[in-house]
């Protein structure tokens, strides 16, 4: 042993001076690693670990080191001082063997090194599992140590207060779930996708939002009058318009006096031509609720809930009335804005709150737009969208306008029928436009309303049928025996064909054809007889009127190949 050794390591043999540097080391990277490790993991994402963790070791380990990084100043104090000691310790006993540079230089290797940058970089990413796995260890030296390390930690929990850990405000918040989804590792880890941030950041900013940052302005809101009657043109309107809740005002758009909700609808028969006003007025007017344009949305979001309805007004206060001081809470609201001067601004509804939260656009098979300022109409997929209800309501359009015309979307629908169902017509398929008109100036039949004796009919109609009479909603087609120039298409209702020498009774549907040989037969006389019953609608189409659109056609097919022929030698020439 040098020179100078310390008095307190004399006599102490080589190896075992070595054995207690080893021992010393290895304390002193025991509570470095467990300082920083122990330490860094905060009380409350210990307790989140250990309540919410979706590995149950992991939650095992958050349970069993939270008792002891909850006494956090005597923990903390326990491990730096003894880290202290170990570190001391190992001082004196190197200054025993080296001097100088020397001693300066292994002193700093063996504590940096070896008992804090490799036992600290080791802890800090599993000092989950290390600070589980000794905790008894922690736990004997915070008993060891509590002379010391208790009153210094006591005196810090008055001076600086406990320990709270990381609580993060709601911009914070967001930012760490930002985080959490744009970096690739940290979305590996924890799952979370983009929707999800979507959501996430949706439910922390709606509530700073107001009715009006969300509403549907009065200027966009579908509303009907209280005098308007039930028809079927208005009830046709209605289910259009693709709302299932409409404001229903009196006179001034401003006197909303009730809400007509679609559904009630479906007992309404149009030939009563039921007054608006009546219908509301068995709902009672408290359906109508109010609400300030300026409320937050998480009120907004209360009130949907407790009060059990979908959809209220928003409005503004006059200038001159009386506003209370909590005018913002939501029960003074309800009794001020029924009493006071106001004047409607929007409508809101729970969808446009949800639509806040979430983040996105809820679409559903009624809606005619994607959002309240109705600049983007939605877009029907084929096959996966419910279909559009216009198209089915448009079955029923002849009913509201002209009975003798075709919408241009039954125009297209019949036309595309004759064209691949009728081969009289398919010389029409590269002169579509020809097979339109024609079937746009057919003559149309309904039944419906008809009386057999204005007709002149029933007389034959007896006959052919063995004295069996004509109904007033029934008319008779075809004869047989007697020469007929016309083709007709069922579109709506049934039509009965006696067939044969004994009669023979068939019933012939939508979308069926009678007289087909009466287009290209200089004359067709019919072997049946064949009468429209109820309801029905037909397409008749005259002999002359095809043959005309015939020469037409042929002739516009003329004339695009001889212009197509000029193109081409004109292309070739150049």
């Amino acid at each position: 042993m040098a020179d100078g050794s310390p008095a307190l390591f004399s006599g102490i043999p080589l190896w075992a001076d070595i054995l207690l540097s080893g021992a010393l080391v290895t304390i002193s990277a025991y509570f470095a690693g467990t300082t920083l490790g122990v330490i860094s993991l905060d009380k409350i994402s210990l307790q989140i670990v250990a309540e919410a963790s979706d590995d149950p070791n992991e939650r095992r380990h958050a349970r069993a080191i939270l008792p002891v990084r909850s006494r956090g100043n005597w923990l903390l104090c326990t491990l730096l001082i003894g880290n202290t000691i170990a570190n001391s310790f190992l001082s004196i006993l190197l200054a025993g063997y080296t001097s100088g540079v020397l001693g300066l230089i292994l002193s700093t290797a063996l504590i940096v090194i070896f008992a804090e940058i490799i036992p600290q970089a080791l802890c800090s990413r599993n000092g989950l599992l290390f600070g589980a796995k000794t905790i008894w260890i922690i736990r004997g030296a915070m008993v060891l140590l509590a002379p010391v390390a208790w009153p210094l930690s006591f005196i810090l929990d008055k001076v600086l207060g406990h320990e709270v850990g990381n609580i993060y405000t709601r911009s914070e918040l967001k930012h760490l779930i930002q985080i959490h989804v744009e970096n690739p590792q940290h979305q590996e880890e924890s799952g979370l996708t983009v929707e999800d941030h979507q959501l996430l950041s949706g439910a922390l900013d709606y509530k700073d939002k107001r009715v009006k940052d969300v509403m549907t302005p009065m200027n966009k809101v579908y509303m009907i009058e209280a005098g308007v009657r039930l028809n079927f043109e208005h009830m046709l309107e209605i289910y259009r318009s693709g709302y299932t809740r409409i404001p229903v005002y009196d006179k001034d758009p401003q006197n909303i006096i009730g809400i007509l909700y679609t559904k009630d609808l479906i007992l309404v028969d149009p030939d009563d031509e039921l007054e608006i006003r009546t219908l509301v007025t068995f709902q009672g007017k408290h359906t109508v609720q109010y609400i300030l344009d300026i409320t937050p949305l998480n009120e907004v979001f209360k009130l949907f809930k407790t009060n059990r309805t979908h959809m209220m007004l928003a409005c503004a206060l006059d200038s001159t009335a009386q506003v209370p001081g909590n005018i913002l809470s939501v029960r003074s609201q309800q009794n001020f804005l029924t009493k006071g001067a106001k004047h409607m601004t929007g409508v809101i509804t729970l969808e446009d709150v949800l639509e806040e939260v979430i983040q996105d656009e809820i679409i559903d098979e009624t809606d005619n737009f994607e959002s309240n300022e109705q600049s983007i109409p939605v877009v029907r997929r084929p096959g996966r969208d419910r279909p559009d209800v216009s198209a089915y309501l448009a079955l029923f359009e002849h009913k509201i306008r002209d009975q003798n015309k075709l919408s241009p979307a039954e125009v297209q629908a019949v036309s595309a029928f004759l064209l691949t169902a009728i081969p009289e017509f398919a010389i029409f398929a590269s002169v579509d436009t020809v097979l339109k008109s024609l079937v746009r100036q057919a003559e149309m039949i309904d039944t419906e309303g008809s009386d057999s004796d204005d007709d002149g009919m029933g007389e034959a109609h007896s006959r052919s049928l063995d004295n069996a009479s004509l109904s007033g909603n029934e008319q008779l087609l075809y004869t047989r025996g007697e020469a007929s120039p016309h083709f007709t298409l069922v579109l709506q209702g049934r039509v009965d064909v006696y067939a044969g020498s004994e009669r023979f009774l068939s019933e012939l549907g939508p979308w069926s054809v009678l007289g087909q040989k009466a287009l290209a037969a200089e004359e067709y006389v019919p072997d049946f007889d064949a009468r429209a019953t109820g309801g029905c609608r037909m397409l008749r189409i005259h002999k002359e009127a095809y043959q005309a659109a015939l020469r037409m056609g042929k002739t516009d097919q003329i004339v695009g190949v001889r212009a197509m022929r000029q193109l081409t030698q004109a292309n070739v020439w150049e």
